[in-house]
């Protein structure tokens, strides 16, 4: 199985097409996985590191759907599998390589959609601007028409394999491919109109060094780059078309001063969209930090504390290098502190623009 266990992303781009064109294999696959999920034997591997390894099936019967588009090989389920509500969706596991898996977890983009729930019913258009597998995009239930934008091509071969999965018409729902740091493409920007909801899951972690955490979690020192760019996409499609009304819901982590309610981000974004037409929603009841697969730190959180926390995870951290990347940690965690950023929290800027 060893071989095995990593399905290729052309393996996801066949499966996805093949979907598409087949809605009977469709639901019979999205049947089998949600039975699959359901299964506490499935929910006891999914909240522990036991998900360092591919999900073994208990009861391999039934499984032919899922063996004939790859999903399952030898008795193994080669992709993680999530639920939202009523919803179906499959992503990497983290054994995938860090350097290009899509990030595996879905409870951030349960609590950025909670969030944007009174948008549902006002968009005309709604943008993900870092749409993964799909989570945010296929998971709200607003306008009928939507775009997903991902840097990661495996990304978007996911997200097509759910829309299919979930019965969505892929008239209703595009992706493309896209680096935030460009911006929103001029092709895509010039098509809008009306009213546009702009939805972001961007938490990147605080970083030492870019090998110190997978690429879907990796922030950099200060977990702000992606953000900021995000914040400067925005502001430039406003500019663009001053004829749109935009509204934004902007997750992430963030350093900054609890003591004040000072945030790097929420400062950043006052600067870019100015001080009246920014809202910053601290999460207090969400954990941070994800340790072993389990957001288990305080919102929000001294970093002195927080950041060799990390280095406890054994899905992320190999144990070789574990002591020098606390070390690593601490020097970070002190670095910040003397910029006058003891703490970090996680929380939603919302932005309105153009009303």
């Amino acid at each position: 199985m060893e071989g095995h266990a990593v399905i290729l992303t052309e393996e996801l781009f066949l499966a996805g097409m093949r979907l598409k064109s087949a809605p009977r294999l469709a639901g019979d696959v999205a049947k089998r996985l949600s039975e699959i999920e359901s299964t506490e034997a499935y929910s006891r591997w999914a909240g522990s590191a036991q998900q360092a390894a591919p999900f073994r099936i208990e009861d391999p019967l039934h499984t032919n759907a899922l063996e004939a588009i790859g999903l399952v090989v030898d008795g193994r389920l080669r992709v993680r599998v999530n639920r939202m509500h009523d919803r179906l969706f499959v992503t990497d596991g983290v054994w995938v390589d860090p350097r290009w898996r899509v990030f595996p977890f879905c409870d951030e983009s349960e609590t950025l959609l909670a969030h944007a729930s009174p948008n549902i019913g006002w968009p005309d258009w709604t943008l993900d601007l870092a749409a993964g597998c799909g989570h945010n995009m296929l998971g709200f239930d607003g306008a009928d028409r939507r775009i997903g934008f991902d840097v990661n091509p495996r990304a978007l071969a996911y997200a097509v394999i759910n829309r299919s999965l979930n019965g969505i018409d892929a008239k209703r729902q595009g992706f493309g491919l896209n680096d935030i740091c460009d911006g929103i493409p001029a092709c895509i920007g010039n098509g809008l109109d009306g009213r546009v909801l702009i939805l972001a899951n961007m938490p990147f972690g605080l970083a030492p060094d870019r090998d110190a955490l997978p690429l879907t979690s990796n922030g950099g020192p200060s977990g702000a780059s992606l953000q900021i760019a995000t914040f400067l996409a925005v502001r430039d499609l406003a500019a663009a078309k001053p004829t749109l009304d935009i509204r934004a819901c902007l997750m992430g982590l963030t350093v900054g001063d609890h003591r004040t309610d000072r945030w790097e981000i929420v400062e950043k974004a006052r600067e870019c969209f100015g001080a009246d037409r920014v809202t910053w929603t601290l999460l207090k009841g969400e954990k941070v930090f994800r340790v072993n697969g389990i957001r288990e730190l305080d919102n929000p959180v001294p970093l002195r504390g927080a950041l060799p926390r990390i280095t406890e995870c054994t899905l992320y951290v190999k144990d070789a290098e574990r002591s020098e990347q606390r070390a690593a940690y601490e020097r970070l965690a002190l670095q910040h502190e003397e910029m006058g950023n003891p703490d970090i929290s996680y929380g939603i800027v919302d932005v309105r623009l153009n009303r």
